[in-house]
């Protein structure tokens, strides 16, 4: 139906597209995502950077803090091996009661069940923790001893010795504190006393085997004792201790077994009171620096989040003061003067009403953005200079149009009225056919050149002298248009349209029949009916059986037609339709197409009450609206257009006569030959 069909080639219709942005690429981001990436790679760096410094802070803190609940396991530990040093002297002593060896075992077990109890409630490593089991192990041996018992007994104090000064150098390597050493070297001395205690417990004399390993003993218990006073640890005495030793020394000597045996007091009576202190003082120095290593990563971590809140606070009001903000207001202002100020002032000079007061977008910084804003306003004002140019362009050219058009039309008119008189006066058929198709083709020149006025922007045809009725003015549209032998007119309803408007209707049908013709195969038929419409109007249909439209062109075309024809980029491919928009649009006419439920497409045109002269004088089928025809073909494609049954066209000659003169081809006065 219109000029543009499936298979044309169609130019690209610029439109503005709404941006949606996406992730990626960043060349996509808006400006605040920019603005903000480009800070936060900094910042997220700083933060990495001092959230390892926090983290480092923190793990120290939990060391701290588990050393603290390790080193509670330290002086259960030393007591439990004490205890089964003290039960181990007492089994290997024949003159030991039950009694005493009672004691002994209860102390043990107490000891024992105090150190499995720290185990259990603190945070031991695995090797910490397999030390102490493996002493506690050990030690079961010595709940089942008795005084005849010889080897295990003598040998179980040694290997718990072995597994607490294990549990102390490996709780010195994770967690090192210096009275560790100091408590290092005590459980050596206690254990030189022990083995001392073995070996005198049995015997009753001296023998010189006997004097060089009780010399040894106490060598080196003497050794580690001055490693302890040498390591000045608070609250720790150990000088009775040495006073014993050196007594020891000299008896072991010179002495009797009675005399060693008098300063040879057990391990707890001797060392319990040094290496509890030592434990209490390692306790509390590691309890002090858990506590100083908490409150100094809780101030780190405050002072790091407030430093890293200011810089995001100052680099956020920075960004925002001196880039965001002014970014931001030129773009409003940009986007306000792009499409509102603009186009309005734009409209006002093409309509001569001149430009008005632009609003300026220019900032009042001197930097780049004030720049660029003032560089906007410039091509504001370049673009307002080029409308005003282009609309007094346009004017003249309409002028021009105008101008041509109506030279044109009064030469075609005169030609027309010429082939009129020669028509009357010929008698040959074949002169009389030859001056007939000339005829034809004049009245085409002649909607041409009314088609040109039309682009001028003045379609006012000054009226007919009467009124037409339906069948005379699509009579009329066929006699100007090409091959109007294809056309089959069915029934139209006996309306008559009023006199200022006739002439433009005639036209307005001719281009719709016109575009029927040619984008529909040579041997097919356009059919043209009509039908009193629903609120009094009437209903026209022109039919042809073409490709067809695509639905996205038909859409567009439609959209066109109801916008009332305004220029563009495809106003030269659709000259007809832009004709057809403008003609339409002045009276209110509704011109709607649609495709056909096969192939082809309809173009319904609804003519109101408004520009209709007289009521029914013959009862007409009711038809529809264009918009209620559309609904309709869109439920039921096959019920969308009426049908049309062939018919001969009536036209009204151009000497505006009520009653069309019949020439001797049998065609009104205006159309000469009638369609087949």
């Amino acid at each position: 139906m219109p000029e543009s069909r499936q298979g044309a080639t169609t130019a690209a219709e610029p439109e503005q597209r709404q941006i949606t942005r996406t992730f990626w690429p960043p060349s996509d981001w808006s400006l605040r995502r920019k603005v903000i990436a480009c800070l936060a790679l900094p910042l997220v760096f700083a933060t990495v950077v001092v959230g390892i410094r926090i983290a480092g802070a923190w793990t120290d803190a939990q060391n701290a803090s588990q050393a603290r609940t390790r080193y509670q396991s330290v002086q259960p530990a030393i007591d439990y091996l004490a205890s089964s040093q003290d039960l181990s002297a007492q089994l290997v002593t024949p003159s030991a009661s039950d009694k005493t060896v009672g004691a002994a075992r209860a102390q043990f077990q107490q000891a024992r069940e105090t150190l499995q109890s720290s185990i259990k409630s603190t945070d031991l490593s695995s090797r910490q923790h397999n030390l102490l089991s493996a002493a506690i192990s050990t030690g079961r041996a010595l709940d089942s001893a008795n005084n005849a018992t010889s080897g295990s007994t003598a040998l179980a104090p040694g290997a718990i010795s072995s597994d607490v000064l294990g549990f102390l150098d490996d709780l010195n390597a994770s967690h090192p504190e210096s009275t560790l050493n100091a408590l290092h070297d005590l459980v050596t001395a206690q254990s030189h006393l022990a083995d001392e205690r073995l070996d005198l417990a049995p015997e009753t004399k001296f023998s010189d085997s006997l004097r060089t390993q009780l010399s040894a003993d106490v060598g080196g218990e003497r050794d580690a004792l001055e490693r302890v006073q040498a390591a000045h640890v608070p609250n720790v005495d150990v000088s009775g201790v040495q006073s014993d030793t050196v007594s020891r020394l000299a008896f072991s000597t010179d002495g009797t077994m009675d005399q060693v045996k008098s300063v040879t007091r057990p391990v707890r009576a001797s060392y319990s009171s040094a290496y509890k202190a030592a434990a209490a003082a390692a306790t509390e120095r590691v309890s002090r620096q858990a506590d100083d290593a908490r409150r100094s990563a809780l101030l780190q971590i405050a002072l790091i989040i407030a430093l890293l809140a200011l810089t995001a606070a100052a680099v956020y009001f920075l960004s925002r003061s001196l880039l965001l903000r002014p970014i931001t207001a030129l773009r409003r202002n940009t986007i306000d003067a792009s499409q509102e100020h603009l186009p309005a002032a734009i409209e006002r000079v093409q309509s001569g009403q001149g430009v008005g007061r632009i609003k300026s977008v220019a900032l009042t910084s001197r930097e780049e953005i004030g720049q660029l804003s003032r560089a906007v306003d410039d091509m504001q004002n370049r673009a307002i200079r080029l409308a005003t140019e282009q609309a007094t362009l346009r004017r003249q050219m309409t002028d021009m149009f105008e101008t041509l058009s109506r030279r044109s039309t009064s030469l075609v008119n005169q030609q027309l009225n010429l082939l009129e008189q020669l028509e009357r006066s010929e008698d040959d058929p074949t002169r009389l056919d030859s001056l007939f198709r000339l005829d034809h083709m004049a009245a085409r020149m002649r909607r041409n050149g009314q088609s040109l006025m039309v682009l001028a922007g003045n379609h006012a045809h000054g009226g007919r002298a009467e009124s037409l009725p339906i069948a005379q003015v699509v009579g009329a549209a066929i006699s100007e248009v090409q091959d109007y032998q294809r056309v089959n007119v069915g029934g139209l309803p006996d309306h008559t349209v009023d006199s200022n408007v006739a002439s433009d209707l005639v036209h307005l049908i001719a281009e719709l029949v016109d575009n029927a013709l040619t984008f529909s195969p040579p041997d097919s038929r356009v059919e043209i009916s009509g039908a009193r419409a629903i609120d009094g109007g009437v209903l026209l249909e022109i039919e042809d059986h073409g490709l067809g439209i695509e639905k996205d062109e038909l859409k567009q075309l439609n959209e066109d037609i109801s916008a009332g024809g305004k220029f563009g980029v495809d106003t030269t491919r659709h000259m007809g339709l832009f004709v057809v928009a403008r003609l339409s649009d002045s009276y209110d006419i509704d011109v709607r197409l649609r495709s056909r439920p096969r192939r082809g497409t309809v173009a319904a045109v609804h003519v109101p009450m408004a520009v209709l002269s007289t009521e029914l004088t013959v009862a007409a089928p009711a038809a529809e609206t264009p918009d209620e025809i559309d609904r309709r073909h869109e439920l039921t494609p096959a019920m969308a257009a009426p049908a049309a049954a062939p018919a001969s066209a009536p036209a009204t000659d151009r000497s505006n006569a009520t009653e069309p003169e019949q020439t001797g081809a049998g065609l009104p006065a205006d159309a000469r030959e009638q369609p087949a």
